[in-house]
């Protein structure tokens, strides 16, 4: 897709309705998150690859965006929160997990106090699922 002319005279609604329009931010909190997690020693190198990964799909006609966090980072990440080795967490706890991997305005989180480890992955990724599908729509 040919670039259109760049406006000169963006206002702050025009530069938000275009970050909106083409799902920019939540690209990018995606990457980011992916990043800070992984932590590459080569992070320009890594979002390359994932960008060229999500290329890919897009011109197989597919519609998952490349897997950014696999079961066993979701662990790894409950983990973190876990400090006690209890296998549960509060659930403000689970949000700010949630918040940490770019994906918590995409999860169903159960009116409860306590979520426990099994809970945690199932709802980081079905989040993920549609975390995913958003992203894929405007690729």
């Amino acid at each position: 897709e040919k670039p259109k002319p760049i406006k000169m005279a963006n206002t702050p609604q025009d530069v938000r309705s275009y970050l909106t329009e083409h799902r920019i931010q939540p690209l990018f909190q995606a990457l980011t998150a992916s990043v800070l997690f992984h932590r590459p020693s080569n992070p320009r190198q890594y979002i390359k690859d994932l960008l060229g990964k999500m290329k890919q799909q897009k011109a197989k006609g597919k519609s998952k965006f490349p897997i950014l966090f696999e079961e066993k980072d979701l662990i790894t990440l409950f983990s973190r929160f876990d400090v006690l080795g209890q296998d549960h967490i509060v659930v403000e706890q689970a949000r700010t997990a949630l918040d940490s991997i770019a994906v918590r305005s995409f999860a169903e989180i159960p009116n409860q106090p306590i979520i426990s480890k099994q809970q945690f992955v199932t709802i980081a990724k079905e989040a993920l699922q549609r975390h995913q599908a958003f992203l894929m729509e405007r690729l």
